[in-house]
């Protein structure tokens, strides 16, 4: 039986969390802070919406907004993020990062300050506990006359020259990175022609950036070999001291996108597929290695994120886990290269090629727990809009990866890492991002997963209940 699943987890050590997502209380709450922060700016908040979310049970709880707000008798947006902790760690931690520096975005508010009611950090974007350099982005003096001029010269040389750009920022996740998006208009050197060129600055909180520029070089350099209708986006430059990666733009939208008006459409998702076993033969070097011992530690993570967020679907979870283990199929003998991080918006889908973006997270590993995570988010997509899952649709594209693959692998090992993504991949999302509807479709996600199990159980000669009919005839 279906438990009752609440729209937010109860932590006893943030008791102050739903206060984040009460949108209307939140914005009246940051207009009075603001105010006893500059009592003369009239500044006013009239509107808040949740960019991001990044929850972990037990510890802290760091939201991204976007206001909307009023200063000077102007409306504008402003970026800002809340990091809620217990009480004593939000003093704690304000002590250690208050400074003395104010805002570019609002010069009369401090870069950040402690919203004691809630016990949460406030920080004004561009400013960021982790993306030190962020404030690069978003200094207009700074990318129009030194880093653009570079980002240019890398690309085109001295042929095309930039006459003026415009940048704007497309994502941001707070303590992680930042995206910044910059039409560049090109004048050419000597003749009466002009372009206009795009390129995406990646910056992060570490090094990653240096890695994935490699990775992204050695793809690039096989760009002739390749198949034309699978694509990888173009490395322009690294630049180490801001941590920012700056690549070609891809004129095509995400699959996510996509996907809103088709979401079983079988040929676009053939076509995905074919991609990611393409990226998957491929012979990529990488210092992260993906195997059973991490797939292990992921399923522990979301146990102990169920009994701390959410007890009353914990033993259902730990339940799950246990079938998991007990029947893990043996890895393939071969590693594959993995994305790391295979979901619809880092996908790209243009009328005749697909091509594969944010390559931070490239590792080594198990092709099937990637395939697995790809299929997962079909049957996660069916869940969350209360849908009858596409199981016809799953099995077909395995059958498609394995065929590219030729490996053998049976239909059963597809639809054990399949099961496997729902409940470390897409169970601990639902528990920890917190994106409205999904805690109440965790229930389905699990029935799913349960299902997938059931089949691969049966298909492997483990003694298991019957699945449903629907899932039995697709495979």
């Amino acid at each position: 039986m279906a438990s009752v699943v609440p729209t937010l987890p109860q932590d006893p050590m943030l008791p102050q969390l739903a206060a984040l997502f009460d949108h209307a209380g939140l914005a009246a709450r940051l207009d009075a802070h603001f105010l006893q922060l500059a009592p003369g700016a009239a500044l006013r908040v009239l509107a808040c919406e949740i960019e991001r979310v990044k929850f972990r049970p037990g510890r802290n709880c760091v939201v991204g907004y976007c206001l909307r707000v009023q200063a000077g008798g102007r409306r504008r947006m402003q970026r800002l993020t809340l990091c809620m902790y217990t009480a004593e760690e939000a003093r704690e931690r304000y002590a250690r990062h208050a400074r003395a520096q104010r805002s570019e975005a609002a010069p009369f508010l401090p870069a950040v300050s402690l919203l004691a009611g809630i016990d949460a950090l406030c920080w004004l974007f561009p400013h960021d506990r982790k993306v030190t350099s962020l404030p690069a982005l978003t200094d207009q003096g700074l990318m129009r006359n030194v880093l653009m001029p570079q980002v240019v010269q890398a690309r085109w040389g001295d042929v095309w020259q930039l006459h003026k750009q415009r940048s704007n920022i497309v994502s941001y996740f707070p303590e992680h990175g930042c995206t910044v998006r910059v039409r560049c208009y090109l004048r050419h050197r000597s003749l009466p022609r002009q372009r206009v060129w795009t390129v995406y600055g990646h910056m992060c909180h570490d090094d990653t950036g240096a890695r994935t520029f490699a990775t992204m070089q050695r793809l690039e350099a096989g760009r002739e070999q390749r198949p034309s209708q699978v694509g990888f986006a173009r490395p322009v430059l690294y630049d180490a001291s801001l941590r920012l990666l700056w690549q070609e733009g891809v004129d095509a939208p995400t699959l996510d996108a996509a996907l809103r008006a088709a979401p079983h459409d079988r040929a676009l998702w053939r076509r995905v597929v074919c991609a990611a076993a393409y990226l998957h033969g491929q012979d990529c070097p990488s210092p992260r290695q993906v195997d059973d011992a991490l797939l292990c530690a992921e399923f522990e993570q979301v146990q102990a994120a169920a009994r701390r967020a959410l007890p009353s679907a914990a033993e259902r979870i730990d339940a799950l886990v246990q079938r998991l283990l007990a029947s893990m199929p043996p890895a393939p003998a071969r590693a594959a290269t993995l994305h790391g991080d295979l979901h619809s918006k880092n996908i790209l889908v243009g009328e005749n090629s697909v091509t594969l973006i944010d390559l931070d997270r490239v590792s080594r590993g198990n092709a099937l727990a990637e395939s697995g995570g790809l299929l997962a988010e079909i049957a996660y997509r069916d869940c969350v809009a209360r849908r009858p899952v596409a199981w016809r649709l799953l099995f077909e594209l395995a059958r498609v990866h394995r065929d590219i693959l030729r490996d053998g692998v049976p239909l059963s090992a597809y639809a054990w890492h399949t099961a496997a993504a729902l409940v470390r991949e897409r169970a601990y999302r639902s528990l920890t991002s917190l994106k409205p509807g999904r805690l109440v479709a965790l229930d389905a996600l699990l029935d799913t997963a349960t299902a997938l199990l059931d089949f691969a159980t049966r298909q492997r000669g483990f003694a298991a209940p019957l699945c449903p009919t629907s899932l039995r005839e697709a495979g």
